[in-house]
């Protein structure tokens, strides 16, 4: 991974690791794979983390850091059908949540076991099952 200066970055863009300003002069900016990160707003760079960086020590630390997680498809699949289920609080359907997340319905069902494992407090029968959390299986 090879970090790039970012000149055209804000002068507000803060450090990742202290929260210093990362300045033209000095940001550092690479990407990381992290099954864990959800994109705000382009669900196509979902798994794709950000890291902005006040030094290339912090660069590197940041990448330690986040780069270690190992990636996990399950996880980056249960954020994105937690984030449709989200967008509609009338529950979706299983064919729906499909077409909303791009996902595959064996992979949403890999998501929902992966997430009852990760939180027990949820189980993944309640969680993700098309007649409770999901919603009718009407469209």
């Amino acid at each position: 991974m090879k970090p790039e200066t970012d000149h055209n970055a804000a002068t507000t863009a803060r450090c990742d690791l202290c929260d210093a300003p990362a300045t033209d002069e000095r940001g550092l900016r690479t990407h990381v794979k992290d099954s864990a990160y959800l994109h705000p707003h382009d669900p196509r760079l979902d798994g794709d983390r950000p890291l902005t960086a006040c030094s290339a020590e912090h660069l590197t630390e940041l990448i330690k850091k986040v780069g270690a997680r190992p990636f996990v498809d399950e996880e980056l699949w249960a954020g994105k059908v937690a984030r449709a289920l989200a967008a509609h609080s009338q529950g979706l359907n299983l064919y729906a949540l499909a077409m909303e997340t791009g996902l595959t319905q064996d992979q949403i069902a890999q998501a929902a076991l992966w997430a009852g494992r990760a939180d027990p407090s949820h189980p993944t029968p309640e969680r993700f099952q098309p007649t409770t959390a999901l919603g009718s299986e009407q469209g």
